[in-house]
Formats: structure tokens, C-alpha cells, sequence
């Protein structure tokens, strides 16, 4: 996506030349900084735009004259930067990093304001607002489907039946280790320890079900 101070064309030249400059400050050893832009999924963004984003990420940081390397991945689905930036300049000066987590944390929340985007507290709200009645319902489909169920496949089938599809873990006895729910509509997956303490008691088999676990009152 962009870079600053680097001609390499691999990324062992690029280390080196990082180290290069590196070398004209000994008594720093905590001299790279990784930082992850995860733009709000709102809008698609062009390159172009994506490189606006790093700059005035880094400049808000005092980066934007270093050495830097930006690249955009899209493992989760959706854009996001991924910076690798020299901490010491070319005349060999650390940038200080006091409170740097919370100072990106500030220039994020400024570069999606200036956007007119969503900031990442208030995606937070939302993420909850969303979750939480998902989570509910799979705790009712849970309580629901392990009554009167004799085989795993029984009640795999009990959840499906309310939109709740089950994947299990299997352990090296043929026991049940774990499960994840995902709710079918939304496509939002779940360990079922995060559905609520008690949901997918270890001690369930294939051959047959035994839920030991009392549940507490779904609220």
C-alpha cells in the first residue's frame, strides 16, 4: 500500500535498511512499532483512500517521517492495514512511546470522526446490542433441545429445528470436548461456554447426552 524510507525490494533488503538506521541509536531495543487499521465496513475504500488513512494515522503518531512499510490484508473479509514502522529516525532519536496504545487509540477514533464513520466504541455498542438477543436465543434452543434427547445427532437436530446449527469437538476417547453454535439467519458463531456458564457440559458423548450442569435463569 505505501512505504516511506525503504527502496528494498524484499523484506529482508527492507529489514536491513531498517537496521541500518536502527544502528545509530544503541540504547534502544524496543525499536519497531506494529500497528493494524481496521476500517469500519460502512463503505468500501479505495486504495488511494486507504493510504490517506495510514499517513494520517502515522502523522498523528510523529511516524509520518520514519521508515515505514503499510500493507493491506483482507483475512478477516474485510480491508485492514497492517504498519511496520521504525521507531528511530534518521538522525538516530527514538519517537517516544508513552501512552502510544492510548495516542492511536485517540487517532483512530479522530480519522473515523473526521469520516463521518463509525468509531470503534460506538461498533463496541452496537456488536453488543446485535449479540445479545442472539446469544439468548440459543440459550433457550439449548435448554429446549436437551430435554428428552438421547443421541448427540437428536439434538443437533432439536437445534437445528430453531435455526441454531451445532459443530462439535471431539476429544481422543471419542468424548465431547467443546461445541460451537452459529445462528443460521446471521451467521454469528459462538463457543457455547460464551452463550452462558453451564451450556455444553463436558461430560456429553455421541452415543448418549448427559447434562449435568445446572442452568441458570435465561433473564
Amino acid at each position: 500500500l505505501d512505504r516511506n524510507g525503504l527502496a528494498g525490494e524484499s523484506s529482508e533488503e527492507m529489514l536491513q535498511e531498517m537496521r541500518f538506521v536502527q544502528a545509530n541509536n544503541q540504547n534502544c531495543n524496543k525499536n519497531c512499532i506494529s500497528i493494524v487499521l481496521s476500517p469500519s465496513e460502512e463503505k468500501k475504500f479505495t486504495m488511494e483512500e486507504l493510504k490517506k488513512l495510514t499517513r494520517d494515522h502515522l502523522k498523528n503518531l510523529g511516524l509520518e517521517n520514519h521508515q515505514y512499510l503499510a500493507t493491506v490484508h483482507n483475512s478477516t473479509g474485510t480491508p485492514h492495514i497492517h504498519i511496520v514502522a521504525n521507531r528511530i529516525d534518521h538522525r538516530g532519536i527514538a519517537l517516544n512511546d508513552s501512552f502510544i496504545s492510548k495516542k492511536a487509540q485517540d487517532s483512530a477514533e479522530k480519522l473515523a470522526i473526521d469520516r463521518g464513520l463509525k468509531t470503534a466504541k460506538e461498533r463496541s455498542i452496537e456488536i453488543v446490542i446485535e449479540v445479545a438477543p442472539i446469544k439468548k436465543q440459543m440459550l433457550h434452543a439449548y435448554q429446549h433441545a436437551k430435554y428428552g434427547t438421547k443421541t448427540f445427532d437428536e439434538f443437533k437436530e432439536k437445534m437445528k429445528s430453531q435455526g441454531i446449527s451445532v459443530a462439535e469437538t471431539i476429544n481422543k476417547q471419542g468424548e465431547l470436548q467443546g461445541m460451537k453454535f452459529t445462528h443460521e439467519k446471521t451467521g454469528k458463531e459462538f463457543k457455547a461456554s460464551e452463550i452462558q456458564k453451564g451450556v455444553g457440559a463436558p461430560d456429553m458423548s455421541r452415543s448418549g447426552i448427559k447434562f449435568d450442569l445446572p442452568l441458570a435463569n435465561s433473564g
